[in-house]
């Protein structure tokens, strides 16, 4: 959540994965209006935007491995397969 600073608005910001080989530990908040809500660290994912009007809905599905450290260690060519559920956010 980033807080205006005369904390009379708020907005939500989704900071995604990058495209990158590497994983990326976030780092703490840029400004005292930064408030992390969530983090999904050392996983492999995607989301689905579903913008209807005003109306935004995000699906996010993530691998049911989890752990990476790099992709070094992501089965390339493997046989072994990597499911992506959907991802359910506590309310």
């Amino acid at each position: 959540m980033v807080t205006s600073p005369d904390q009379q608005s708020k907005v939500h910001q989704l900071i995604t994965q990058s495209d990158s080989s590497k994983f990326y530990t976030p780092g703490t908040p840029v400004s005292p209006n930064d408030v992390p809500v969530e983090q999904d660290l050392q996983r492999i994912g995607y989301y689905l935007f579903t913008v209807d009007g005003p109306r935004v809905t995000i699906d996010y599905y993530a691998d049911n491995h989890g752990s990476w450290q790099s992709d070094a260690n992501y089965p390339y060519g493997s046989t072994d397969l990597v499911n992506f559920p959907k991802q359910v956010t506590p309310p």
